[in-house]
């Protein structure tokens, strides 16, 4: 009862229910930042496509991205878990922000030397967990 369907510019970014209820939202970012310095970024929840109006209180969160060091940019998972309610056909949207262009969202090829996976630029899970009360 969950899918992914594509925003007004075509992008796949709501997060569609076919079931009302309660779900755990869940997700996973790879940030990278190119520049020396710490810079923050933020990620938060949106309901509905509605603009700023549909930001879900109390669902940003600020991520300080460690800044590039001995030739390495600097990397960090930005990961947490809300549990909302939604109606039948409600969409939501994770969605970021940062004021510095050097941050960024990377999917990080497979590497050798020791052989290791691709690192995924972002993750979400959608759990369902349990229906509204009548």
């Amino acid at each position: 009862g969950v899918s992914i369907q594509n925003d007004p510019s075509t992008d796949p970014t709501l997060i569609t229910f076919a079931y009302a209820g309660t779900y755990n939202i869940q997700y996973s970012v790879q940030f990278t930042n190119t520049d020396v310095s710490i810079v923050n970024a933020e990620i938060w929840l949106r309901k509905n496509d509605t603009g700023s109006t549909g930001d879900l209180p109390d669902t940003n969160s600020i991520y300080a991205v460690p800044g590039k060091h001995s030739g390495e940019n600097g990397q960090l998972i930005a990961a947490l878990n809300f549990v909302t309610e939604v109606a039948v056909d409600e969409e939501l949207e994770i969605l970021w922000h940062t004021d510095d262009s050097t941050v960024y969202i990377e999917t990080i090829a497979a590497a050798t030397a020791p052989i290791r996976p691709q690192t995924p630029s972002a993750i979400v899970t959608v759990t369902f967990v349990s229906e509204l009360p009548e």
